[in-house]
């Protein structure tokens, strides 16, 4: 997400690290507050956040987060961090945050900083399309990688740039677009479990009732 994701931390201006810990009895409220999240999605990120055994001060070394696959690091890699390499909850939060609010032209951009790293030239969208078709023989991710590359770089760059990434996804039917990039911090099912059950009337009695009408 590159410059994307350097605004995590910067959340409504407020810094918590030092302010408040999980003992404290604001922790959720405050991470609510700073991050603009309704406090059962804050409480939903920080059991999320407690898999990942955080330190007595509500923080996670970034290597925590990575996983034996090549999308994972290199969004991990986009992740701020202390110092230390430690990612605060306020981070994860903001993250979240981000995933779940932003417009679908930001993160798209965030899309693009992500797979794209420093470049996204042949070699380096070859060897994304290797993980992610790893069945595919070498040819034929040669013969797709150019085709995309023959697709979006209208500039002839070598590369694909942001703007042309962007353009290019937008192409795609808005159904497959809109649900490619959607993220629900607390899951529909669990809502929909969660709301009141509206209770069912008899249907003998509905009849009876009917001949009223």
């Amino acid at each position: 997400m590159g410059v994307y994701a350097s605004v995590f931390h910067k959340s409504s201006g407020q810094i918590l690290i030092d302010s408040t810990d999980p003992s404290q009895a604001n922790w959720i409220t405050a991470h609510s507050d700073a991050c603009k999240m309704p406090v059962p999605e804050v409480q939903r990120c920080w059991g999320r956040f407690l898999l990942l055994q955080p330190d007595k001060n509500g923080n996670v070394h970034r290597h925590r987060f990575i996983k034996d696959d090549i999308f994972n690091r290199q969004l991990v890699q986009q992740i701020p961090v202390t110092e230390d390499g430690l990612v605060t909850f306020q981070t994860y939060c903001s993250a979240v945050y981000w995933l779940s609010n932003s417009s679908r032209e930001t993160k798209l951009g965030g899309l693009y900083q992500t797979l794209a790293c420093s470049s996204l030239n042949k070699d380096s969208l070859e060897r994304l399309l290797q993980a992610l078709y790893p069945k595919e023989s070498q040819g034929g991710v040669n013969q797709l990688s150019s085709l995309l590359m023959w697709e979006m770089d209208t500039k002839n760059q070598g590369f694909i740039d942001e703007d042309q990434f962007i353009a290019w996804m937008k192409k795609l039917p808005q159904e497959t677009l809109t649900a490619l990039l959607h993220f629900s911090v607390i899951p529909h099912k669990l809502t929909a479990a969660s709301a009141p059950q509206i209770p069912q009337r008899d249907v003998s009695v509905l009849k009876k009732d009917s001949v009223y009408l």
